[in-house]
């Protein structure tokens, strides 16, 4: 099992501060970077949030154009570069908002009143989904770095972004690089500049790169078969169920994995929620009334203590130490119980504190003292306690049916 940094933030292409902060208000026990790294086992590239093949294209197109003889002398400044880059997602999103009838990020800023602009310095998603989400993806694709896929990808593109073409995007963009308030209308642009319109055309035809990104952008034939398979199951059926069900000689190991750190997660979230549901009682008060589910979340602790044979990392050891309360930490189940809602409410708060967050809640003595109260029922909590379902995370494993349903329009 290993662990890379990209995997620590799997939707992010570097760590980013502030959203590192915002993450941690939608993840506050620190799961993300323990269910994605399994998940990158069985789907190895693609983050939550690449759900359009035209996204990766974009990516492929700007990265390119960043190398480019022509381009590179206007990117002498890092604002300019990431200028550039934003002002490439707002012309992609347009042109396939206004070709294609849809939009990888952006969708709420074509809904707005009056024509899209778009500027240097823009901080909407419009400007800024790809660079944030598909940029690692194609990283970890290693569709970025030189060798044969790079080759491939360049090759495609010099045939359709010829050099006066790309002059003219030169031309168009330069002005705009630096400058905070000018805003540049994609309509005008288009408008007056054909060869670019017919660019983006053949950059976004169906087919473009097609055949390539079957092949690697899912992984290899193994991960290829597990989306497939996924993707023919019905969405009816509960999540756990599904992942449960698959069959891969390759990867049957790796979904057992799955298949133990989930429900122990399930145990993190819905303990938490509890906590958060009883501001100013008793915690420990909790542990008894949690006593007649302890063997079945003992069971499913013991399972997740199994995880990392071969390799681990400090966010899996400290959820580890969390179970092993819940295995052991006392002479009685009311003991253990105590021991891990304890354990658990201090490890919260020392991941938050580790993104610069306030906790959501706190122990003070016996009392629980809650910053942030939760709008989940009880009752559901003690459900999915008792039961084990519906699980929490597919592990990237919808995202790759959606693309795989894009690459291969006759399978999935």
């Amino acid at each position: 099992m290993r662990a890379s940094p990209d995997q620590l933030l799997p939707y992010l292409t570097i760590a980013d501060p502030v959203l590192s902060r915002s993450i941690a208000t939608r993840d506050p026990l620190g799961m993300l970077p323990v269910w994605s790294a399994y998940g990158r086992e069985i789907v190895p590239f693609l983050a939550t949030s690449v759900r359009q093949l035209d996204g990766v294209r974009a990516v492929l197109l700007i990265q390119w154009l960043l190398e480019h003889k022509a381009v590179v002398p206007m990117l002498q400044k890092s604002e300019q570069l990431r200028g550039f880059y934003r002002l490439m997602e707002g012309l992609v999103e347009w042109w396939l908002h206004e070709n294609k009838g849809r939009v990888c990020f952006g969708g709420q800023s074509f809904g707005e009143p009056g024509a899209f602009e778009i500027h240097a310095a823009h901080t909407g998603m419009v400007a800024n989904g790809l660079f944030q989400y598909y940029r690692g993806t194609c990283m970890r694709a290693k569709f970025l770095e030189p060798g044969e896929a790079s080759d491939t990808i360049h090759a495609a593109l010099a045939a359709i972004w010829r050099g006066q073409t790309v002059a003219s995007l030169v031309a168009a963009l330069q002005e705009y690089l630096g400058k905070r308030v000018s805003k540049l209308s994609p309509r005008q642009l288009f408008a007056s500049r054909p060869g670019l319109f017919r660019a983006f055309e053949a950059t976004f035809a169906p087919d473009f790169l097609l055949t390539f990104l079957g092949d690697n952008l899912l992984g290899d034939a193994t991960h290829i078969a597990l989306a497939a398979q996924f993707g023919r199951q019905s969405k009816k059926e509960e999540l756990g169920t599904r992942i449960q069900r698959l069959k891969s000689p390759q990867l049957q190991a790796r979904l057992g994995d799955i298949a133990r750190c989930e429900p122990f997660l399930l145990i993190l979230q819905d303990v938490f929620d509890l906590l958060r549901a009883s501001p100013g009682g008793n915690w420990r008060t909790l542990s008894y009334q949690l006593c007649d589910l302890y063997p079945a979340m003992q069971s499913r602790a013991r399972a997740f203590l199994l995880l990392g044979d071969e390799t681990s990392w400090p966010r899996l050891e400290r959820m580890q130490d969390l179970a092993r309360k819940l295995v052991d930490g006392g002479p009685t189940p009311e003991a253990c119980l105590e021991a891990f809602i304890e354990s658990l409410a201090n490890y919260h708060c020392k991941s938050m504190g580790e993104r610069r967050r306030d906790p959501m809640l706190v122990l003070e003595g016996d009392v629980v003292q809650v910053l942030s109260g939760s709008d989940r029922s009880v009752a559901a909590a003690r459900a999915r306690l008792a039961s084990g379902s519906p699980w929490m995370n597919d592990y990237y494993l919808g995202t790759a049916a959606i693309m795989h349903r894009q690459l291969f329009k006759d399978a999935a």
